[in-house]
């Protein structure tokens, strides 16, 4: 998403306009990944599969590494978009990351 907003020949151009678009679907892909889950966190990998399911939790990765890479995403798509939407899926995953892996001395 962030290369859509610096490409050279502007944010209106159709190379600039797909990269936004590829992003906004890795990151509704990557909420996915979250909100399947009933902890609220995402496993440390999926395997995308074609039949019943498009993913599944990666069978030997069942933990959840404190990984920034996906708020952070939320993050500037919300700020570079306006959408609302991405504040709320950010805000869910915190909240996630808050009430399963905070401890009191540590996260």
């Amino acid at each position: 998403a962030l290369g859509a907003y610096t490409h050279p020949d502007g944010i209106q151009s159709s190379e600039a306009q797909r990269q936004l678009k590829t992003g906004k679907q890795l990151a509704y892909t990557c909420y996915q990944m979250y909100s399947r889950n009933d902890s609220g966190l995402s496993p440390e990998y999926v395997d995308f599969r074609n039949g019943k399911t498009d993913f599944e939790k990666g069978r030997d990765a069942p933990y959840y590494l404190l990984r920034p890479e996906v708020s952070e995403t939320m993050f500037i798509l919300y700020h570079l978009t306006k959408d609302p939407v991405y504040r709320e899926w950010g805000w869910e995953i915190f909240q996630a990351i808050e009430e399963q892996t905070k401890t009191d001395s540590a996260y």
